[in-house]
């Protein structure tokens, strides 16, 4: 946190900020280096780490030289060590079917040609079967209102904000009410969880793209299905009781939000499935962040199993101390 100074340190909205920048590695020489294509020969796996300790203890051994890999879940567990030992309270969140809005339209596009075939790099965006980002306890004097409470900041490298890779701090009830011209990144992460998701067809005659149904999202993929942390104090094996399910906080007035951005797409209510629809399997993970002997996990594509659900316990300042991770294969 070099870069904050000494009077900004007082305050935890430039703390907040500050770390969901220095966690990743693409800027200021941060900690964790992502990764998502499977090769990992020359670090260690996202899915083998057990402590943010280790990882915070490599990167000091190695006088700051970034620590490979990473991705959203080592991210978002990482920050939670972080902010607890700053005296922040945190807590890390799993986002189902997470919207990555690049354009930021708050619309999901695939194009697709006359013949019904999807043009790649038509459009960067995509659903995520699920997304990691924290939750930071603070007040917002900055902002008009009362925005004070729960956070949003993200350090997986996605968007650049201010000229850095962060998001955030966001907050949770301006998202919910659709007030996405405030600081910081609401616009983003609203999408993340009420993005519409659209296909276009290339018309024959005319070469203009129109709105079509051709292979088009299915419910199952509908941003912010659902929206979870950990209930503190209880810890269940192989069932989700112990969740404690954040998904109204994030999903309220959409309509608003569609309004404000003038889009001609209609806001349509996603509907909220049954757990059962999303989750197969559990394998149950002890006291820490995951275990070295977990298999891989490869992209199944939207809509299959997955779960991470996340522990807010203010005895343990690690924050790689999750329950739960989906046997996807």
């Amino acid at each position: 946190l070099e870069n904050v100074s000494v009077s900004d340190r007082s305050s935890p909205i430039k703390v907040a900020r500050a770390l969901s920048a220095l966690v990743d590695s693409k800027d200021e020489n941060g900690i964790l280096v992502g990764s998502w294509d499977n090769n990992y020969g020359d670090g260690v796996s996202p899915t083998a780490w057990t402590s943010s300790v280790t990882i915070l203890e490599q990167y000091m051994h190695t006088g700051g030289a970034p620590v490979k890999y990473g991705q959203c879940w080592v991210y978002s567990g990482l920050v939670t060590t972080l902010c607890r030992a700053l005296g922040i309270p945190c807590r890390s969140i799993t986002n189902f079917s997470s919207a990555h809005d690049t354009d930021g339209n708050l619309l999901i596009e695939r194009f697709f040609d006359e013949n019904d075939n999807i043009i790649a790099g038509k459009s960067e965006d995509s659903i995520w079967n699920f997304h990691l980002w924290n939750e930071l306890w603070m007040m917002r004097p900055d902002l008009p209102g009362d925005y004070g409470g729960w956070q949003v900041i993200d350090a997986t490298p996605q968007t650049i904000s201010d000229g850095l890779f962060r998001v955030g701090p966001c907050p949770v009830s301006a998202i919910y009410n659709g007030h996405l011209e405030l600081d910081y990144d609401t616009r983003f992460v609203y999408a993340e969880v009420n993005a519409d998701l659209v296909s276009w067809k290339r018309d024959r005659a005319t070469g203009q793209f129109r709105q079509s149904t051709v292979r088009n999202y299915n419910e199952a993929e509908a941003a912010g299905m659902l929206i979870y942390t950990k209930k503190i104090g209880e810890m269940t094996e192989h069932t989700a009781e112990d969740a404690e399910d954040l998904t109204k906080l994030y999903k309220g007035v959409k309509g608003k939000a569609m309004n404000w951005r003038r889009s001609p797409i209609t806001a349509k209510k996603v509907a909220m499935h049954a757990f059962s629809l999303y989750l197969d399997h559990f394998i149950y993970i002890s006291d820490f962040f995951m275990s070295s002997s977990l298999p891989h996990i490869s992209d199944p594509g939207t809509g299959q199993p997955a779960l991470l659900l996340h522990s807010l316990n203010s005895v343990c300042t690690d924050g790689f101390s999750f329950l739960s991770l989906p046997y996807v294969e």
